[in-house]
């Protein structure tokens, strides 16, 4: 099936959980550990909205006492016929890997962020992507005597990530004792949070951490990255070179690019531009689109942004970039300039003037109206 025809009908799981908001948190928790589920539907014949290990971990619960109510997010549900972008859309603006699927108020099915991306590979322009593209390169690295607050490696050398789900599994499921051990299995999880025991937080990462990484070099396809996310069941993928991890890629930054790809074709036109790398290429592209797409919602309409470059060689065989740029819309020109030693710092600093100018004019077009100026 074409990526662009696929439905939330045909990405949909019928096996979920699904309570009801007067349930116990101990009752949502004991079923999340038994399936290993990201997330639980709340609903009381009417869809209410969904519960994640994320929400969990941030809010301060009482397993004992507490109901599903306290920890709900309202998020929107999609109907059968909505198609991916509407899916990708929602997933970015909700902030969550997964969506239900309703009908007649009624909650049907439950999609999942993997399925989508799993869909991606079929996308050429995606899938033959370079994973450092995209990825957040160059991440804060911390040793494992750090605390839970904190996470990963030794001497620069990767030896273990810390995720939502590591402590939620580890820590909500079983109370922690003072020494920072956690209580054998046989005991009740109602007190995970009891004054009794050490915070979480204070806690080592060396003993909580998975120890087993799925790892990728800088270089690889995002197919590949897609393929490692589906077959281990990863929300995330970290780069290394030489055995030192250099970046991360997670299912957010995936659905950022299949959102990019799925944009209305854009009026930009590059003229005399100079060579850069591809890595640079991909920067300067996002920071114009960025730009294209503000100019846009500010001003209603567009017809062109022209982007032209001029190169002055200096001593020391240094080089000034100088970027003029052009932006058309029906009864508004705005022009800018912007030179600097470093290319996409020029053209970053036209696009702030487009867009200042940009919003000065419309704001003056609005008092015209208003008072009839």
């Amino acid at each position: 099936m074409a990526f662009n025809n696929i439905t939330a009908a045909n990405l949909m799981k019928n096996d979920f959980i699904n309570l009801s908001e007067d349930a116990p948190i101990s009752k949502l928790i004991g079923k999340m550990k038994e399936s290993k589920a990201e997330g639980a539907v709340v609903s009381d014949g009417t869809y209410c909205g969904i519960v994640t290990k994320r929400r969990l971990f941030k809010t301060k619960i009482d397993v004992a006492k507490m109901k599903i109510q306290k920890v709900i997010e309202k998020c929107p549900a999609l109907s059968e016929s909505d198609g991916i972008e509407r899916i990708v859309k929602l997933m970015l603006t909700s902030e969550t890997r997964m969506l239900p699927v309703a009908k007649d108020g009624r909650v049907i099915g439950v999609v999942h962020a993997l399925d989508v991306i799993n869909e991606l590979r079929a996308v050429n322009e995606i899938a033959n992507m370079q994973a450092q593209q995209i990825a957040t390169l160059n991440p804060i690295l911390l040793n494992e005597r750090d605390t839970i607050a904190k996470a990963m490696s030794t001497k620069g050398r990767l030896s273990g990530i810390l995720s939502f789900r590591d402590i939620v599994e580890k820590y909500l499921l079983k109370p922690v004792n003072r020494k920072g051990a956690s209580v054998s299995r046989g005991r009740s999880a109602s007190s995970s949070f009891s004054p009794e025991h050490a915070s979480m937080l204070d806690l080592p990462i060396a003993g909580e951490m998975s120890d087993v990484v799925v790892t990728a070099g800088k270089k690889d396809s995002l197919s590949r990255i897609m393929q490692l996310m589906e077959q281990h069941s990863l929300p995330d993928i970290v780069l290394v070179e030489n055995d030192r991890p250099v970046g991360i890629i997670t299912i957010r930054d995936l659905l950022k690019q299949a959102a990019a790809q799925k944009q209305e074709k854009r009026n930009i036109q590059f003229i005399s531009m100079p060579k850069i790398d591809e890595i640079d290429m991909h920067t300067l592209n996002n920071s114009v689109n960025e730009a294209y797409d503000k100019l846009q919602r500010v001003v209603q309409s567009i017809l062109s942004l022209n982007i032209q470059f001029k190169e002055y060689s200096a001593q020391f065989g240094r080089t000034k970039y100088e970027v003029h740029a052009h932006f058309s819309a029906p009864g508004l020109t705005l022009v800018a300039t912007d030179a600097d030693w470093n290319l996409l710092s020029a053209v970053q600093g036209a696009m702030r003037k487009l867009e200042k100018e940009a919003l000065g004019k419309s704001k003056w077009s609005y008092k015209k109206k208003t008072y009839g100026r």
